[in-house]
């Protein structure tokens, strides 16, 4: 038995001993797997309360991004060199980036005279090491007790790259509100499809394992935009009490080759390490977009690894539950909704009468109101509005009244009038989503894929989009 499944099998007994997992960090390290390593790192960091071990352990990472940066370094891009001359001595000091330290290599002309000190260089090297060697684990304090002080926001891990002055990639832990389908006025009709076939299915994992039908796999939220869909994916990681991890397009794209693929496959490492998990990619039809209509070559290489991370040969997403939203469905590439990968899609309709009216009393919260709002005339009035379009009412009815009071009106607060002037001028962005789909149904929907939408078309809106 190898030593990775030893030690392995010592943390399932043993999760927050500090020592096993520095002994993981250090054979995945050896093995060549700098993620899972640094991984393990962070978190025998998070564990370890003994100094010595703490340094021990910073050493360790800063060998394993010590080899991973080096070979990547361009000398001829990252050289300065500048010629000194004093007393007729000249030195060509040519400095090379490093994530650890700048690497400084003299060629030196000296006369009779001139000294090399190679003993005082040494030490100077040495305490620079040890300064940041310091400087390093007191910022992984800092975090791990701001982690710790926020002990009522355990629900969502928002995913970030953490920068050190060493250029060392860390995802570090954000912790946010926890939302749940509580927090969402209306939708019950989708609240309902989430509860049947993404939340009981988790919480009865013998009926998966009976069938030999894994826990996890992929979710696509898509619909009109502005109607929620990154908001239901926070209230269902809420519900399943599942860590959020919040993956953005920033996240991912990168300008040299090859890098984006890397961050891509950093992240599902990640987020293998902290299941059970609920990762959200939000405009995943940026980088999953259709290979067939690609012009650019190096978008295509990041659509095949976001397809070998989700359901590829070495892929164990096993208790991952993998989010993604998008408004264009219909530019996703087709491998993407085969089974396996993203294989239930959810349609995020725009928002019902009962949610209409609940955005209506969040987007007026903190504004001046005159009189009781109607906010059931106001739901009635704004059939097909997105909470994009609500928001952009009340900023309509409140820059009117500015205007009115800067040209010398009275000074007065909002009202049931002037929502209903501003829902006059403002008109719903979805319909024209839902004339896009329209058609996309009528002549590709061959494998009812989008038998959702028809449904909600043929339902409310057949008579708009004729």
């Amino acid at each position: 038995m190898s030593k990775i499944r030893v030690l392995e099998k010592l943390l399932q007994e043993m999760p927050d001993k500090s020592e096993i997992l520095y002994l993981l960090g250090l054979e995945y390290a050896e093995n060549g797997n700098s993620t899972a390593a640094m991984n393990y790192f962070i978190a025998a960091l998070k564990n370890c309360n003994e100094e010595d071990l703490k340094l021990l352990i910073v050493d360790a990472m800063s060998s394993v991004v010590k080899k991973e940066k080096a070979p990547q370094t361009d000398l001829k891009e990252n050289s300065k060199i500048s010629d000194i001359q004093e007393d007729k001595k000249v030195v060509k000091i040519e400095e090379y980036s490093n994530p650890k330290k700048e690497c400084i290599e003299i060629n030196h002309e000296f006369e009779a005279d001139g000294e090399f000190d190679e003993d005082e260089e040494i030490v100077k090297e040495e305490e620079y090491e040890e300064a940041e060697k310091e400087e390093l684990e007191e910022e992984f304090e800092e975090v791990e007790e701001a982690n710790g002080n926020d002990e009522h926001l355990e629900n969502v891990i928002d995913f970030q790259v953490f920068k050190t002055k060493r250029e060392i990639h860390k995802f570090i832990e954000e912790r946010e509100e926890k939302f749940t389908f509580s927090d969402i006025g209306g939708y019950e009709e989708l609240k309902n499809i989430l509860t049947i076939r993404i939340i009981k299915p988790l919480f009865n994992p013998s009926i998966f394992q009976k069938f030999r039908k894994r826990i996890g796999g992929g979710i696509l939220f898509y619909g009109p935009p502005g109607c929620g869909k990154t908001f239901f994916a926070r209230a269902l990681a809420g519900e399943c009490n599942l860590p959020f991890l919040a993956v953005n397009i920033s996240d991912i794209l990168d300008p040299y080759f090859g890098q984006s693929e890397k961050n891509l496959k950093e992240i599902f490492e990640y987020a293998r390490f902290h299941k059970p998990c609920v990762l959200f990619f939000d405009e995943v039809d940026t980088f999953g977009y259709s290979r067939v209509k690609q012009r650019q070559e190096s978008f295509r290489v990041l659509t095949d690894e976001l397809l070998l991370q989700m359901d590829g040969f070495k892929s164990e997403n096993e208790g991952i539950l993998i989010i993604g939203a998008t408004n264009t469905p219909w530019d996703l590439d087709m491998a993407l909704l085969r089974q396996g990968r993203f294989d239930r899609l959810i349609f995020v309709p725009p928002p019902d009468l009962e949610a209409r009216r609940e955005i209506f009393r969040v987007k007026l919260m903190g504004r001046p109101v005159d009189g009781e709002i109607n906010y059931d005339l106001l739901a009635q009035r704004t059939s097909f509005f997105s909470g994009a379009d609500i928001e952009n009412v009340v900023e309509t009815a409140a820059e009117a009244i500015i205007d009115e009071i800067l040209s010398g009106g009275k000074e007065r607060g909002i009202t049931t009038g002037d929502l209903l002037k501003a829902i006059e001028k403002v008109k719903p962005s979805t319909i024209e989503w839902l004339r896009i789909m329209k058609n996309y149904i009528t002549f590709a929907n061959e494998d009812g894929r989008f038998d959702d939408v028809a449904k909600f078309i043929n339902k409310y809106c057949r008579h708009l989009l004729i």
